[in-house]
C-alpha cells in the first residue's frame, strides 16, 4: 500500500491532484487530505500540525508512504523508481536548487517527500530560517534530492512550475499568493495552468 498524505486548505487542487495520482501509480494507493488542525496564525507551524494530522498512527500495511502539498503530483509513472531510491536512502524529497536564498543549506522540501516506514521514520518541524516545514534531522540523514528540469515562464519567479526528477510536478504557491510575487506574473501562470493543465505541465518537463 502507498499512503499519500496531502494538506489541502480548500478543494482548488483536489480533483486534479487525485487524478494525476490515479493516472501515474501503479501500485495500490490512498491519498489523504484536509486539514483538520484550525489556523493557529502561522501558516507554517499549521502545515507542519496538519501533516501529523493526518498521517496515519500504525504503518504496518504501508510499504511506501509520501507527503506533498496540494498543488503536487506526478506527470510520469513514479512509485517504482522511488521505492527503487528509498531502498537505497531514508528518504527521497524535492529539493529546490533554484531556491538561491537557501542554496547553502538546500533543505528538503515538503511538497514531496517519501519514504519506507518499514525501514526508516520520518517527521517534520519548522525550521525557522527556511521559513516552512522540513524533515526532522535532515543535516544527519541519508537521503536523495529530486531536482528541477526547466521551468516554463522564465519571466517568474523561479520557485515556481517545476518538474523534479522528472516525475513530480510542483506549481508552488497554488493555494496563496505570496507577497514577494509580481502579481501580474502570478495572474498569467494562473490562467495558463488552468487553461490546459496537463500541456502546460508537460511544457515545463
Amino acid at each position: 500500500m502507498i499512503y499519500i498524505v496531502s494538506v489541502h486548505i480548500d478543494d482548488k487542487w483536489r480533483e486534479l491532484q487525485a487524478e494525476q495520482f490515479a493516472k501515474f501509480t501503479r501500485g495500490r494507493h490512498v491519498v489523504t487530505t484536509g486539514s483538520p488542525v484550525p489556523f493557529n496564525g502561522s501558516a507554517a507551524n499549521n502545515h507542519c500540525s496538519n501533516i501529523h494530522a493526518l498521517m496515519p498512527i500504525v504503518f504496518d500495511h504501508i510499504e511506501l508512504m509520501v507527503v506533498c502539498d496540494s498543488d503536487a503530483f506526478p506527470i510520469a509513472e513514479w512509485d517504482g523508481r522511488i521505492k527503487q531510491l528509498c531502498k537505497k536512502v531514508d528518504f527521497v524529497a524535492i529539493q529546490r536548487i533554484e531556491h538561491h536564498r537557501y542554496r547553502k543549506r538546500l533543505p528538503p522540501h515538503p511538497s514531496f517527500v517519501a519514504w519506507n516506514p518499514k525501514k526508516s521514520s520520518v517527521s517534520f518541524y519548522v525550521e525557522e530560517t527556511f521559513s516552512g516545514p522540513t524533515v526532522a534531522g535532515w543535516q544527519e540523514r541519508n537521503w536523495r534530492g529530486l531536482h528541477r528540469s526547466i521551468a516554463s515562464f522564465s519571466d517568474a519567479s523561479s520557485i515556481r512550475c517545476g518538474v523534479y526528477g522528472d516525475l513530480i510536478y510542483h506549481h508552488g504557491f497554488g493555494s496563496r499568493l505570496d507577497d514577494g510575487f509580481n502579481e501580474k506574473s502570478y495572474r498569467k501562470i494562473e490562467k495558463a495552468f488552468w487553461k490546459n493543465p496537463v500541456k502546460f505541465m508537460e511544457g515545463c518537463r
